[in-house]
């Protein structure tokens, strides 16, 4: 879902920064409203004027009226569905908008008229905008004191002479003898937040603490236990197309960080291969070690290799050699199988295979060239994916 609010949310921001840009996504000030009725955060400029109408017209009406009035509203923000509102002392128009997360009513999310028509505002943004901020409520109201100190952990905040790490989470993971994190990005709004619960129970295995993070969620794991669960876990990942980069376990405040950044390089490389289930950090090693060739000499091995010479002539003669190539790689040298994913006769895989070696030089029996081949391929792949390398 492409929604200003959708990545803010995840980076832990406060819940009033949350507000204050749905004021500006929807050019219009914005009040949240918890399930009491109550204003309980308002946008850097929702009019003071509002809030005093609000309180004349509770003193205009008896306490009966007031409770009718406030189950309507109630009932009304149950469905999710933007309603514009005109009560009686109150000088403004209201537009209402229940925030629902996984179906449930968290709260809601009140536009007071200031000059744009309420009627003319995009009721289908109105409405995202007020689940992502039901998202954002629930993620304040719901952290544990073990998902701050995650939360803390891996943005840097805090002093490692002062933490010890069995304290912070043992009620998470009460028995480890070393911990890696874990690192996945979920699918877009609404398939996130339908979603959700199904990754959770996909880790239900894993004694965890999880918490948001940047653009996705990390998780705290137990690495013996998670080595137990793997191959069924992969599986469930894998029929969820979620692809979970693991960082190397480590029992120190320093060691779990840089678990962190690994976990995101492994998702990172998974994502470009298109892999599903747990990218471990340890599979896509290579792939950080190429990463780190500066981008000028990364293109200058490229440009001067002979997969840009594939490229080339198969672009100006229409063939597919390149194709054939990786193919032939990723099925490790399985002519079969290359065969069938390419959906030629594995006699057509020979021929090419036999061309790459007479026409370009490229012997794929000798272990240094299929090498270096796969680096290439991966280099290739990364500058595809990151036009700055």
């Amino acid at each position: 879902m492409d929604h200003p609010l959708y990545d803010l949310l995840l980076t832990g921001a406060e819940f009033s920064t949350v507000i204050d840009l749905a004021e500006q996504v929807l050019g219009n000030p914005v009040a949240f409203i918890d399930t009491a009725q109550n204003e309980t955060t308002l946008s850097a400029h929702y009019p003071e004027e509002d809030m005093e109408d609000k309180a004349y017209r509770r003193q205009q009406i008896s306490d009966e009226e007031y409770q009718k009035n406030t189950d309507y509203v109630t009932a009304l923000s149950r469905t999710g569905i933007p309603q514009v509102l005109v009560w009686p002392h109150i000088r403004r128009k209201r537009l209402i908008c229940g925030c629902l997360v996984y179906g449930r009513h968290v709260g809601g999310i009140r536009l007071p008229d200031v000059g744009n028509r309420l009627e003319d505002l995009d009721m289908d943004l109105v409405r995202k905008t007020a689940a992502l901020i039901g998202v954002a409520y629930v993620l304040r109201t719901s952290r544990s004191e073990d998902q701050n100190c995650l939360w803390n952990l891996l943005n840097d905040r805090l002093d490692a002479s002062l933490v010890d790490l069995h304290a912070l989470f043992a009620a998470s993971i009460p028995a480890w003898d070393s911990l890696c994190v874990l690192w996945f990005i979920p699918e877009y709004y609404p398939d996130y937040t339908s979603n959700l619960p199904l990754y959770q129970q996909s880790f239900a295995s894993l004694s965890t603490c999880m918490t948001n993070c940047g653009a996705g969620f990390a998780l705290l794991a137990d690495a013996d236990a998670l080595r137990q669960v793997q191959p069924e876990l992969t599986r469930q990942l894998q029929d969820l197309q979620l692809r979970v980069g693991v960082g190397r376990p480590g029992n120190t405040l320093a060691a779990l960080r840089r678990s962190y950044d690994q976990a995101r390089h492994s998702l990172r490389f998974a994502s470009q291969a298109g892999n599903y289930g747990l990218a471990l950090f340890g599979d896509y090693q290579l792939n950080y070690l190429i990463s780190l060739i500066p981008a000028d000499q990364a293109a200058a091995v490229l440009d001067d290799s002979p997969l840009t010479a594939l490229e080339t002539c198969d672009r100006q003669s229409g063939t597919e050699m390149l194709k054939t190539l990786r193919t032939y790689l990723r099925c490790g040298g399985n002519i079969k199988a290359a065969a069938d994913q390419l959906c030629v006769h594995k006699n057509t895989v020979f021929y090419r295979i036999g061309k790459l070696r007479e026409d370009w030089g490229l012997d794929l029996a000798d272990t240094d060239t299929l090498s270096l081949l796969n680096c290439l391929f991966m280099l290739k792949d990364q500058r595809n994916n990151d036009p700055d390398m």
